[in-house]
């Protein structure tokens, strides 16, 4: 008489430690597959940053630059009357020896204080300009507080729209003055390196 229960319950038994089996089966799959995704998405980002710091060091070298960055555009608070701020920040930067780093001071930044910056920036002209020739701005004395001598600027795009700009800056005034002096030479350099990182920023869009 006592058979059928002793059965019955390690009937029960068993189906119980299946059903854990296969859920701890369905959870470790999961867990795997999410990690795995997490792990892709991470080395993708830092593949598109460390290929965009790459050719802004490369383009560095080439033009004998102080400086190379690449700046965004992005939205930040709200004016009173519901109009969103359009601020700026500095993504990446590449640096010669002894040159010191701007990209913490270029951070939020509103783009109204870099009016001249901004024209310059959709001229789309890799020209170089001179800083002492500008007019008297916020934008001006931002660059001689960072020894700025003489820059070139391109918009960096994003699906045909200005999401940003790329910056060579000469900080040497021997070095700003030849610049000056061939305003062509770099003129390939300047524009394939805004070109590579267009790319970039568009593979960086895809990871998300």
């Amino acid at each position: 008489m006592d058979a059928l229960p002793e059965v019955s319950f390690n009937y029960w038994i068993e189906i119980g430690i299946a059903a854990c089996a296969v859920f701890g089966a369905f959870i470790y799959k999961f867990m795997t597959k999410f990690e795995f995704k997490d792990k892709k998405f991470l080395t993708d980002v830092w593949s598109v940053h460390g290929n965009i710091h790459e050719s802004l060091t490369e383009l560095r070298v080439m033009t004998d630059a102080a400086r190379v960055q690449v700046v965004q555009f992005h939205n930040g608070e709200y004016f009173m009357d519901g109009v969103s701020m359009r601020k700026m920040s500095c993504t990446h930067e590449s640096l010669s020896k002894g040159v010191s780093a701007q990209a913490d001071k270029i951070n939020g930044l509103l783009i109204s204080l870099f009016t001249p910056l901004i024209e310059d920036v959709t001229k789309n002209s890799p020209v170089p300009y001179l800083v002492k020739n500008q007019k008297d701005s916020f934008g001006k004395h931002a660059f001689e507080a960072a020894n700025i001598h003489c820059y070139c600027v391109l918009p960096v795009r994003h699906k045909n729209a200005i999401c940003g700009y790329l910056m060579t800056q000469w900080c040497n005034p021997n070095k700003a003055k030849a610049v000056m002096a061939d305003p062509e030479k770099y003129v390939k350099e300047v524009t394939d390196t805004r070109n590579e990182i267009e790319v970039y920023l568009d593979e960086q869009s895809r990871t998300k």
